[in-house]
This record gives structure tokens, C-alpha cells and sequence, in this order.
């Protein structure tokens, strides 16, 4: 009895339809991984925004920008480089800034900004060439 296997041409077909299969998949997960550096910053940024909302609870002035400290900047590594600024003004209100470098398609260097002023609340994201 003679066993029976796949010809050379199924095969081919098969490894053809998984780089197919494959080639769909990955700008997505390259985008879900940008996400994710994204929310990250995010992250950090929100919970210093909420340590100057505490501190302005209990002493009626933010942190940075009272006088003691005008502005902070942290490098923050986890799996990702990426910089982190805060910038007060007289103890009124505090702008945190979370800059990513990275390089664009083209090859060219540039950074992703996302800011949060406390003024308004609401996060701002742009990219600088």
C-alpha cells in the first residue's frame, strides 16, 4: 500500500497563501504596536497631571511653576525612549509635553508631541519634522 503526501505544487500554493495571509497582517500589528507606545505615554502623562491636581488640592498652587521648580524634563525608558516635559507658569496652570523620536517612512528623522494642558483638559497630539 503506498502512503500518500502532498505534490509540490500544494505546497507551494500553501506557503503562497500564508505570506499572503501574513503580508495583510502586519501594517496592522505595526499600528496596534504604535497604539501602544502611544497609550504609554499617555499613561505617565496622566498620572503626573494627577499629582498636580492633588498638590493644587492641598496647597492652592501646582508643583512646577510655584517658583521652587519652573520646569521638570524626565527621560522615561521602558521599552520605549521617550521625554517628558513639564512646564508651569506662576502656579497657575502646568503644560506636560511627552516627546517620541522615531523615523518616518522616508528614512527622514522626526517626533511624535503629545501635550496636556491643564488649562483645558484635553490631550493634544502632533508631529514634528
Amino acid at each position: 500500500m503506498r502512503k500518500q503526501s502532498f505534490t509540490l505544487i500544494e505546497l507551494l500554493i500553501v506557503l503562497v497563501i500564508i505570506a499572503i495571509l501574513s503580508s495583510l497582517a502586519l501594517p496592522v500589528l505595526n499600528n496596534m504596536h504604535e497604539k501602544a507606545i502611544d497609550a504609554e505615554a499617555y499613561n505617565f502623562m496622566g498620572i503626573i497631571a494627577r499629582a498636580e491636581k492633588l498638590y493644587y488640592i492641598e496647597t492652592n498652587t501646582y508643583a512646577v511653576g510655584d517658583g521652587a521648580i519652573e520646569e521638570l524634563s524626565i527621560i522615561v525608558k521602558s521599552r520605549h525612549w521617550f521625554a517628558i516635559d513639564i512646564a508651569g507658569v506662576s502656579g497657575e496652570y502646568f503644560i506636560i509635553s511627552a516627546r517620541r523620536w522615531y523615523k518616518d517612512p522616508a528614512g527622514d528623522p522626526c517626533s511624535l508631541m503629545i501635550s496636556y494642558d491643564s488649562r483645558t483638559g484635553k490631550f493634544e497630539k502632533s508631529l514634528v519634522v
